[in-house]
């Protein structure tokens, strides 16, 4: 993965801390970025 890491970040259209987060704030993170609207505010 050391090896990989530089050519990951110069490629990347989006960074992601995942530290201390749980998988469904990683998720709303990454549609708030992407201005997607979440699950509960496409209902309303």
């Amino acid at each position: 993965m050391a090896k990989r890491a530089p050519l990951y970040r110069r490629v990347a259209t989006m960074r992601v801390d995942t530290n201390r987060r749980n998988p469904g704030a990683v998720v709303r993170h990454i549609l708030s970025r992407l201005q997607v609207p979440s699950p509960s505010e496409a209902a309303t």
